[in-house]
């Protein structure tokens, strides 16, 4: 009797000591207890999608329970019921949700920008629809094309008139304005879109990139003896952003002084028409022409011959070479591409070594453009000469 006793009390000494064991060896979080938690379960109140109520409604990461509630940088309140699975969306914010992973999600944008860009088109469901655009000097989407695509949500610039969108769309397509152009909001939008998307992970993840880089300029920009004058010269001669527009602060960001903040425009990639003459007496110490990818793509083009015709003809502008920044070889010609959501926080690390080499030196700026590509998911598809700036920096 003894005996059995004792056989009775190792056994269940070697099963607890079993699982003890088996729950010390588990993964963090791999081990279901009884949980308080109401994730998955219908709430009356929506959650608020602010940085910070993501972080807490959020598991790993991912965002479980639904209605949400987001505030849009039009400042509106916008109640989702459930994760987007169907999208239109603007081409800025279709970069942004390549790098959250999500461009199977996208039924309709502006597939003229795209077809300038075959690394990207690989990213797209081959099946999306030409909405037309809502940026350029006359704007307009296909409304009617976008009801029939029955999206669940569709991103739009703030700078798209309401008239021209919402009055006109039924009441469950729920517009959303996002712009992914002004660094200082580019955060906060990102998490918005990891919302929408139900990719907050990913959402993160890009905001720590954004963040890093921010702080990175931030930093070194304070140590600077100077603020170079610079003029920066947009897609068409003599167009330049004033103040008011997201390139202007990203020259003030990057240390530098806009020649023409005396101007001002209303709109993130508003310009403003100056003459040569004006140019030359503002006697600029930089000087940047930005470059769209209809005229030169660096995932497409097999050199930089585009952009070093382009400076050769800034150079060679009538009494252009007694600007500071033509005598003293400081004038440079940028790809835009990929210019927002990521790629602007990496455009501003760029526009920094270019105005203050002195304090990035050390910065590989081809090296944060692959690493754009390899965020947005291009990288293998990138075939072209990778030159982002001309003359290439050092």
């Amino acid at each position: 009797m003894r005996t059995s006793y004792l056989l009775v009390v190792a056994l269940a000494v070697f099963i607890v000591g079993i699982s003890v064991v088996y729950l010390l060896t588990q993964p963090p979080g791999s081990v279901k207890t009884a949980s308080t938690s109401t994730a998955g379960v219908p709430s009356s109140t929506p959650i608020t999608a602010s940085p910070t109520a993501t972080t807490q409604s959020a598991s790993r990461g991912v965002l479980s329970t639904y209605p949400v509630t987001i505030t849009d940088s039009a400042e509106r309140s916008i109640t989702l019921e459930r994760p987007a699975r169907r999208i239109v969306a603007h081409t800025i914010a279709v970069w942004v949700l390549a790098a959250l992973n999500a461009t199977d999600r996208v039924v309709g944008t502006s597939m003229r920008s795209f077809h300038e860009d075959p690394a990207f088109m690989k990213l797209l469901p081959k099946d999306v629809a030409d909405i037309g655009s809502f940026f350029g000097a006359a704007p307009r989407v296909n409304v009617e094309l976008i009801v029939s695509l029955n999206p669940d949500v569709v991103i739009a610039p703030t700078s798209y008139p309401e008239s021209e969108l919402e009055a006109k769309l039924p009441p469950h397509v729920k517009v959303v304005r996002l712009d992914f152009n002004d660094v200082k909001k580019l955060a906060q939008e990102i998490h918005t879109l990891g919302v929408i998307v139900n990719k907050t992970a990913e959402a993160e993840e890009l905001v720590k990139k954004v963040e890093r880089l921010l702080k990175l300029v931030k930093e070194r920009v304070a140590n600077a003896t100077s603020r170079p004058k610079v003029y920066l010269e947009w897609h068409s001669p003599y167009s330049t952003p004033a103040r008011g527009s997201d390139w202007h602060e990203l020259i003030e960001l990057a240390g530098g002084v806009n020649v023409f903040s005396d101007l001002e425009v209303k709109g993130l990639r508003s310009t403003v028409q100056v003459s040569p003459e004006g140019v030359v007496q503002r006697a600029p110490d930089v000087i940047v022409k930005n470059v769209p990818s209809s005229v030169y793509n660096p995932c497409a083009a097999r050199d930089a011959t585009a952009l070093a015709r382009l400076r050769a003809e800034i150079a060679g502008r009538p009494g252009w070479s007694s600007i500071p920044a033509v005598a003293n070889n400081r004038t440079y010609v940028v790809s835009n591409a990929y210019n927002a959501g990521y790629g602007a926080a990496v455009q501003l690390v760029l526009l920094a070594k270019l105005i203050h080499p002195e304090l990035f030196a050390d910065i590989d700026v081809d090296e944060l453009f692959n690493d754009l590509l390899r965020t947005m998911g291009i990288d293998r598809y990138c075939t072209g000469a990778r030159v982002w700036v001309y003359p290439p920096l050092k």
